[in-house]
């Protein structure tokens, strides 16, 4: 298995980049109106749920959650009051009495729960890809989704447990002797993961033999052993399934003659936004697998390098003045 930072030994280029960053941009500003709104939701919903749960594990896992949530709700209204962001409205939630609970049994609230923890942790995921001007603010967020990830994580083991995923269809072309089995939502998201990696290692080699500034040149070739090494990881787990591969990029890819088409500040950005687009594949196949928990753990460990990549990404863009600038938010 992969270990984060494995080949991110480019350190010394970002430290160019660690003066503090004293202001946030517009989508930041709404980035944290919106992840705490979203925690009070979901901070409502688990206060509800804990006063009709029967069941002590999902009680103890709800109570989990719920502390987590208020951890997180205090950080974002510190940080909100420091740069004088408005807060979003609090929901009110009635938790008395037991009018209702014959349509609140554990199965309806588990399914809840995971369904609006899932979705917060996608926004969690796009606000942190797009936060590129407060290094100390996506640092937070970086932490949250973390821990975030971990509880949904244990939150998809509680449901698989209980049998409340029901059955998907199984993949049905594992190899005889594989006692292993996959669903064809799991199986569909190894093949999308490899695809996507096909695709990028092949854009990025392209690209690579257009840079001319020899930091960028280290960082794109961090950027293609992190895809090679990760391409490894799931083309074994594809045939370890029997999962038809897709078609591989060639070996060898022609340089450009006319290095001087494209400026270095230019990929950098196109690169930069394909790496934001690999957002909502990433977590759409962290939710695909919830059956296959060993199958999750890989797709998180490769989401959590990812993360790492587009944090070192972004630091770097900044030293060089290559990112836009995103307008500020405040006076």
């Amino acid at each position: 298995m992969l270990k984060l930072r494995e080949v991110s030994s480019i350190g010394i280029i970002f430290r160019k980049a660690k003066k503090k960053t004293a202001s946030i941009d517009i989508r930041e500003a709404f980035s944290l109106w919106d992840i705490l709104n979203s925690y009070y939701v979901l901070s409502g919903k688990l206060l509800r749920y804990k006063a009709f749960v029967q069941a002590a594990d999902l009680k103890m896992i709800l109570e989990l959650l719920h502390k987590e949530a208020a951890d997180d709700i205090a950080v974002l209204q510190q940080v909100m009051g420091e740069y004088n962001i408005i807060s979003p409205n609090k929901y009110k939630i009635a938790v008395t009495g037991t009018e209702g609970v014959e349509f609140l049994d554990d199965e309806t609230i588990a399914t809840e729960v995971l369904l609006f923890s899932q979705e917060h942790l996608e926004l969690l995921l796009f606000a942190l890809y797009g936060m590129a001007t407060n290094d100390r603010l996506r640092k937070k967020l970086h932490k949250m989704f973390i821990s975030k990830l971990g509880g949904v994580n244990k939150l998809m083991k509680y449901f698989s447990l209980r049998g409340f995923a029901g059955v998907p269809p199984a993949y049905q072309h594992v190899p005889a002797g594989n006692n292993e089995k996959i669903h064809c939502g799991e199986a569909g998201g190894l093949w999308d993961l490899l695809t996507y990696r096909y695709d990028t290692l092949r854009f990025t080699q392209t690209t690579a033999s257009m840079v001319h500034d020899k930091e960028f040149k280290i960082i794109i070739s961090a950027g293609i052993k992190l895809l090679e090494k990760q391409i490894k990881v799931l083309e074994d787990e594809l045939m370890y399934f029997g999962i038809q591969m897709p078609k591989r990029p060639a070996d060898v890819t022609a340089e450009f003659i006319k290095k001087e088409l494209l400026e270095d500040s230019h990929i950098f950005r196109m690169t930069f936004l394909g790496m934001q687009g690999a957002a909502a594949l990433h977590v759409r196949a962290f939710k695909r697998f919830s059956i296959n928990h060993r199958l999750r753990g890989i797709v998180s460990e490769i989401l959590l390098q990812e993360i790492e990549k587009i944090d070192d990404f972004i630091r770097y863009g900044k030293a060089k003045g290559w990112l836009y600038s995103v307008p500020k938010y405040g006076p």
